[in-house]
């Protein structure tokens, strides 16, 4: 990953966490984002499409 171009005295120059792993923000983008409910994030995986 490349570092910010733009560096500040308040920011770290380096990411502070890793970054996300496959479908680990699966859940709060169905229901924060898109407005499933759970029913609907559960059909949705166990149908396999997420």
């Amino acid at each position: 990953m490349t570092g910010n171009p733009i560096k500040t005295n308040d920011c770290p120059d380096s990411p502070t966490e890793p970054p996300p792993t496959l479908g680990q923000h699966t859940s709060e983008i169905l229901t924060e984002i898109l407005g499933y409910g759970p029913e609907k994030s559960t059909e949705l995986k166990k149908d396999k499409i997420v």
